[in-house]
């Protein structure tokens, strides 16, 4: 028989409490164990609760404007779309946005003038304007369709990274009824995995 390869697997944003995801004791508190019945297969985590913020940075060197436009597209998704890292995903954690900034450092300037005429260090590092992310994340999407023979006007035009975009959409993403996982319960006599039935497109979800 004919087999299509789907992809790599991905698992929808869902817009969860912690409520739908932990369990409680009698007084609604969040079992920090597993009950005794569960410890063989569970896993104790400790979650980031909604809203936090953390801060990083990506050094990097030696990229021209396209490779440096590819690297922003990976990681500044847009406004509606969210990445996911962590565990727990097929329940909805780790939804996470990434904010963007970019500081490109002149190394010319930065060895050949360490301080200004006033005594201060000197600044050899710019900001890039979000005009300017955006237009090297055009350039690389555009280098990218220009390579493929493709004359849509967007990367997510494309029928395959549309079907990614969506996975990724969070202001928009499907209802939690039909994203849930797979249920497994022998005792309840259900168990959904027995079949492996074949998950439908992410846009006829």
């Amino acid at each position: 028989a004919d087999v299509l390869i789907r992809g790599y697997k991905l698992y929808w944003h869902r817009k969860v409490t912690e409520a739908d995801i932990f369990e409680t004791d009698a007084q609604g508190r969040f079992l920090a164990t597993p009950p005794k019945d569960k410890e063989r297969v569970s896993v104790v985590i400790r979650p980031v609760r909604s809203g936090v913020r953390f801060r990083g940075k990506i050094r990097f060197t030696n990229l021209n404007g396209i490779e440096l436009g590819g690297l922003l597209t990976v990681l500044d998704l847009g406004a509606s779309k969210r990445h996911k890292i962590g565990m727990v995903k097929p329940y909805g954690m780790g939804s996470v946005r990434f904010d963007v900034s970019v500081h490109i450092v002149d190394h010319s300037s930065r060895y050949s003038r360490l301080f200004t005429e006033d005594g201060m260090i000197a600044s050899s590092s710019s900001q890039l304007e979000t005009g300017e992310i955006e237009r090297l994340k055009k350039e690389f999407g555009s280098f990218v369709l220009e390579a493929l023979g493709e004359s849509r006007q967007s990367l997510w035009d494309i029928p395959r990274l549309e079907l990614l975009a969506r996975m990724l959409e969070w202001d928009k993403a499907p209802s939690k009824d039909s994203t849930t996982y797979l249920v497994l319960d022998p005792q309840g006599g259900k168990n959904e995995w027995k079949n492996r039935p074949i998950l439908p497109r992410p846009d006829k979800v």
